[in-house]
């Protein structure tokens, strides 16, 4: 099944909570994703996940291995991680303050295709995350 992405209303200054869920789910493409906005620390913000503990496991998983990276490059230097293991395939994205993690466990789904639903939902949500402070 093909989803696109809903536009945020320009009138939104704030994301609302139920509005972030709405437009991750909409990102979703399989019962094996799992889309997950967090923290550089690994603090979920809002995720689409068919199991909150798989979520959480993989958010604190993903913000260590971030966090491994950045201190062996210059932070500004990394912008996406990919990865690939047994389990499935994970890309990860700066945003902002942030970090977009989607998922797939499905042994079809292609990286690429991964990458490009990051950085679709990544230009969507950038100007409005921007506003918000995460500290």
């Amino acid at each position: 099944a093909t989803h696109s992405l809903v536009s945020l209303p320009a009138c939104c200054a704030m994301l609302r909570p139920k509005t972030l869920k709405a437009l991750l789910s909409e990102a979703l493409s399989s019962d094996d994703e799992q889309i997950i906005l967090m923290k550089k620390d690994g603090v979920m913000m809002s995720f689409v996940s068919k199991n909150e503990i798989d979520a959480q496991v993989l958010s604190a998983i993903t913000a260590n291995i971030w966090s491994v990276f950045c201190s062996q490059l210059p932070s500004s230097t990394v912008r996406t991680t990919f990865l690939e293991c047994e389990g499935g395939k994970v890309v990860l994205t700066k945003l902002g303050e942030l970090l977009l993690c989607i998922a797939s466990k499905s042994p079809t789904t292609a990286l690429g295709a991964l990458k490009a639903k990051a950085e679709a939902l990544s230009r969507h949500l950038e100007e409005q995350l921007s506003k918000v402070d995460f500290s």
